[in-house]
């Protein structure tokens, strides 16, 4: 009540200008986070890869900038609750239990006594001990600083249809495996274990009837499309930032640790998934009693400039559109402006799945067979999977290079 006295009366004196009220609200006030993701870790070649020297500066960065490391569940609680969360907090998280994570991830967090979220895929644990670390290993990090969450039991592509499967026995399968990987994250690590359910989409790939189900059985769940996240943010696919050696350099860093997230109130259409016959057109609502970027700096996965319209003076309302076709697979729109007369960016993006429109169906057998084939392609040595190329990042001016 003193501080916002004080505030309020230095508005009166004039020695306040109104934009730095409106900043203090949103940001320090506010709720807004920043959840990094993480996959491998080490000087290999694969893209997903981050050398242990960027890892290490961008731990520092956060070490030496006043950034707060939260584990994922604080920032979930809150989240939930509706509690503020404080301005530069930020989230450490890893998909998936590759050796490198134990060795060069693990040891320099625990150093700093950082928490940290692992998202474990079982089967892989069971049934490739050489490409994933031991439950013992995981067992040890969660005795430190680590905690684990959900991944799927195999690791398929939960959003495509299953050949076989009708819709009411689709929406049972991936009940069962969801609920299957729990079981056996508890059996291995304890009961305690993800009591807040957390779960990553395979590839960041999640439709409303995926995002539904998980609701329903009380998850909360994370895609891979990059953007802050705050109270207005849809916890049935919240966003992260998906870092590797294509992103990682120390001001691309920086400008996503540093974002604030559009007060976004409403998506249309919220589903990802669509058809690749035509671009999708994104409608989006801003909350109107937050701060609004004057202009929008908006573009595809692959660095495709979109068609910003603005539908009214306010600038609360827009429609993004795109003329051309998306990449088949994962895609996403995602925009960037200065925020207010800072050197931060506002951070939005929506996510896509295009997909054929007959789309040729598989058993969820057949993609695990895949997914391990293609695990034990790397262990073997092979390690330049045939995968989706990079992102395209957007530039410290907050504007995304062709």
């Amino acid at each position: 009540m003193i501080r916002a006295l004080f505030i309020a009366s230095l508005l009166t004196l004039g020695l306040l200008p109104a934009t730095s009220l409106y900043a203090y609200d949103t940001v320090a006030m506010g709720s807004n986070a920043v959840v990094l993701a993480y996959q491998r870790f080490g000087d290999r070649r694969h893209h997903m890869y981050i050398s242990e020297d960027s890892f290490r500066s961008q731990l520092e960065y956060l070490d030496n900038n006043g950034f707060r490391v939260w584990p994922l569940e604080r920032i979930v609680r809150r989240l939930r609750t509706g509690q503020p969360i404080p301005d530069k907090t930020v989230s450490i998280t890893i998909d998936g239990t590759h050796p490198s994570v134990y060795e060069i991830a693990y040891p320099l967090l625990k150093a700093k006594g950082w928490p940290f979220t692992v998202f474990v895929v079982p089967d892989k644990v069971d049934q490739i001990p050489l490409g994933n670390m031991s439950w013992e290993q995981m067992r040890e990090m969660k005795r430190d600083v680590a905690s684990f969450a959900n991944n799927s039991i195999n690791h398929i592509h939960l959003v495509r249809p299953l050949r076989g499967y009708p819709p009411r026995a689709w929406v049972h399968y991936v009940r069962d495996n969801v609920l299957n990987a729990q079981a056996r994250l508890q059996e291995e690590l304890g009961p305690d274990t993800n009591q807040l359910r957390l779960f990553a989409y395979p590839y960041g790939e999640y439709s409303t009837a995926l995002a539904n189900i998980l609701a329903e059985i009380g998850y909360t769940a994370f895609g891979h499309h990059p953007g802050a996240i705050s109270q207005h943010s849809d916890p049935r696919g919240l966003p992260r930032f998906l870092l590797h050696r294509h992103n990682s350099n120390p001001k691309s860093f920086a400008n996503k640790v540093n974002s604030v997230a559009l007060a976004v109130t409403d998506l249309t259409p919220w589903n990802p998934n669509v058809s690749e016959t035509q671009s999708p057109v994104l409608s989006v609502e801003l909350d109107p009693d937050r701060p609004t970027p004057k202009y929008l700096s908006c573009y595809t996965r692959e660095g495709k400039r979109l068609e910003v319209k603005w539908n009214n003076k306010a600038h609360t309302k827009f429609t993004l559109s795109y003329n051309g076709r998306l990449s088949r697979g994962y895609s996403y729109y995602q925009c960037t402006s200065r925020y207010l007369d800072s050197q931060r960016l506002y951070w939005f993006s929506q996510p896509w799945v295009i997909s054929k429109r007959k789309q040729a169906e598989k058993t969820p057998e057949e993609q695990e067979a895949e997914e391990q084939a293609k695990d034990l392609k790397e262990v073997s040595g092979d390690d330049s999977p045939n995968e989706t190329p990079p992102a395209v990042e957007p530039e410290a001016n907050g504007t995304t290079p062709n």
